[in-house]
């Protein structure tokens, strides 16, 4: 499946994300660069690194330098940045004083599925 496909044949306009970035199987065959910048172009909108603080600043570093030199399109980029606010409008909603963020994880239905799954493993290992 590729991301073109996501976008032009199923019309997917949401928010793409890449696996860690930092997994064996991306870290030992490419660069950060090389990641950051094919990623981008190939229509990812956000990127997931996850464990070394040196590799999310490099990621940043790639993606800044690729808008200065031009080989990111700047329209392309700022559609990226539309569809991640759209995104944050629809599932990060401030709370009442609107000092803190609620978030849609952890709601209220959130927190029932997971105790029905405590129940329910609890009620497995009574019977083991």
């Amino acid at each position: 499946l590729t991301l073109e496909f996501l976008r032009n044949e199923l019309a997917f306009d949401g928010v793409i994300v890449s696996d860690d970035i930092e997994m064996k199987a991306l870290s030992e065959r490419y660069a950060v660069s090389d990641i950051a910048l094919k990623g981008a172009r190939a229509g990812l909108d956000l990127f997931l690194a996850c464990h070394k603080p040196d590799v999310q600043f490099d990621l940043y570093r790639c993606l800044v330098l690729g808008m200065e030199q031009k080989t990111l399109n700047e329209e392309d980029v700022l559609d990226k940045e539309k569809r991640i606010h759209a995104w944050l409008k629809r599932f990060v909603q401030p709370t009442d004083d609107g000092k803190q963020l609620k978030r849609w994880v952890g709601c209220s239905e959130h927190r029932a599925l997971a105790d029905e799954v405590s129940q329910r493993f609890d009620v497995l290992n009574a019977q083991s």
